[in-house]
């Protein structure tokens, strides 16, 4: 498996279809989840930095998209963060592009971005799995639906 993946996937294009486990792709066991987070984010917001942690959010999306050469990778937008999932070869440029994004989240807007990466395969056997479905919001567009648990307990161990 490579960076096509997630193109690679059955578009589901009824949002109702994203529950059925049956339309979901186990993640390659070798890729990377990365996750981002804003610390101490619901402070931040609920000093008037909603559309601040937004964009530092946003920005984690763009860093890794521009820094692999906008390649389509499974990711989901947190409000407060992002999680994706890349390929290995990926982890170097992505890993650049995140510590640019977490010094600009410091210096243009003081809030610290936490950043960690978890290999799939360290969540498997854990009773998890990293599952992945594409849901087509319009031709040619779809976004990530992920399930197993997997993400999940990985942004909680970080």
């Amino acid at each position: 498996m490579n960076s096509s993946f997630f193109k690679t996937i059955p578009k589901v294009t009824q949002f109702v279809s994203v529950i059925d486990k049956d339309n979901f792709i186990a993640a390659p066991d070798d890729w990377i989840i990365v996750i981002a987070n804003i610390r101490n984010s619901t402070k931040a917001v609920d000093n008037g930095k909603h559309k601040d942690v937004n964009t530092i959010s946003g920005a984690v999306i763009c860093a890794v998209k521009n820094a692999t050469e906008n390649r389509d990778w499974p990711f989901v937008f947190g409000g407060d963060g992002a999680t994706l999932l890349i390929e290995p070869s990926a982890r170097p440029r992505v890993e650049a592009a995140l510590m640019r994004t977490r010094t600009m989240a410091q210096e243009e807007f003081g809030l610290e971005l936490l950043i960690d990466s978890v290999p799939v395969k360290d969540m498997l056997g854990r009773n998890t799995e990293v599952l992945v479905a594409s849901y087509e919001v319009s031709p040619g567009n779809s976004l990530a639906q992920f399930g197993g648990g997997g993400l999940e307990l990985a942004a909680v161990e970080q």
